[in-house]
């Protein structure tokens, strides 16, 4: 298990952040979830 968080002036900029620096690792089978805070950038 790998843990990435993001810190930013708003959620969608810590979000984009994150996926980006997620987007940067790389490991056999490796997978992320793309649905982190989806539920709250509806809101």
């Amino acid at each position: 298990t790998l843990s990435l968080t993001a810190r930013a002036a708003t959620l969608a900029q810590a979000r984009a952040q994150a996926y980006a620096a997620a987007r940067l690792i790389t490991w056999p089978e490796g997978f992320y979830r793309t649905d982190i805070a989806a539920k709250a950038m509806e809101a």
